[in-house]
């Protein structure tokens, strides 16, 4: 059986108000995206929110 990754964001807060730093980190490693364009995609998502 073969295994596969699932992400999940919780855009509103409902599930994790907030992750820790090392999440971010992890999270750009496990998907091949640049760290900083990950924490602008949290800002601009907290700042219309």
């Amino acid at each position: 059986m073969a295994k596969s990754k699932a992400l999940v964001l919780d855009v509103g807060g409902v599930l994790a108000t907030n992750y820790t730093p090392r999440f971010w980190e992890s999270l750009a490693e496990d998907y091949k995206v640049p760290h900083a364009s990950l924490m602008q995609f949290r800002k601009d998502v907290r700042a219309e929110l």
